[in-house]
């Protein structure tokens, strides 16, 4: 969204030459288990010069939920392009301020999720920080920073909480991923690569011009 109360317009600004926005739709494409990019961008017209902005660049734009609900996964399901999705597929949640997202990270994060659903031990897989399974339990003990996160849901998940939606989302600033583990997996202490600052965004850029 452009509506960003901390930095408007923050993921249409650029780090190394691209915004950060095309940064993170970059790092989901060029993850194997992604075969599908859309970005998902509020509905209100102030986010009318974002929603264009990917369209002439060849993204898949989906416009289901206001600002407020930007973080509910359930209603996108209904969307004319994810209708036809099973309850096994599986929905990788990246955010359009964590320029560093990894596609090797979400390969992995993905296919952790997977080998749980097949093996029936759980309904989702999130990664904030470290591996967490539904029920909290640590599968990874590799700590990263907030701003590597990948969130991944099976769409059978979403469309079963989506009854409980209205309660979940009573406070607006919580995660998906914070309603369903109901618990926050532990990551580096003092230490975030998310864009939400003017100086976040001046030492990515700096991080990005030293290492390109």
């Amino acid at each position: 969204s452009l509506q960003s109360t901390r930095l408007p317009g923050k993921v249409l600004m650029k780090v190394g030459g691209k915004t950060l926005v095309e940064r993170v739709a970059e790092a989901a494409k060029a993850s194997p288990a992604v075969d599908r990019v859309m970005v998902s961008v509020p509905t209100e017209s102030a986010d009318n010069p974002l929603a264009a902005w990917l369209e002439t660049r060849g993204w898949e734009v989906l416009r289901e939920v206001s600002k407020a609900d930007v973080m509910n996964l359930a209603p996108l399901l209904a969307s004319p392009g994810l209708r036809t999705m099973t309850s096994d597929d599986l929905i990788v949640r990246l955010t359009a301020d964590c320029p560093f997202a990894d596609p090797a990270l979400i390969n992995m994060v993905a296919a952790a999720a997977r080998q749980a659903i097949q093996d029936e031990c759980v309904e989702e897989i999130g990664f904030s920080g470290l591996l967490a399974t539904r029920t909290d339990r640590v599968q990874e003990p590799t700590q990263y920073p907030p701003g590597y996160d990948v969130e991944v849901f099976s769409v059978g998940l979403l469309r079963g909480c989506d009854g409980d939606m209205d309660r979940a989302w009573a406070r607006p600033s919580e995660q998906m991923s914070d309603w369903v583990l109901e618990a926050d997996p532990p990551c580096l202490p003092g230490l975030s690569v998310t864009v939400d600052w003017w100086q976040d965004l001046e030492w990515v850029r700096r991080v990005y011009q030293e290492c390109g």
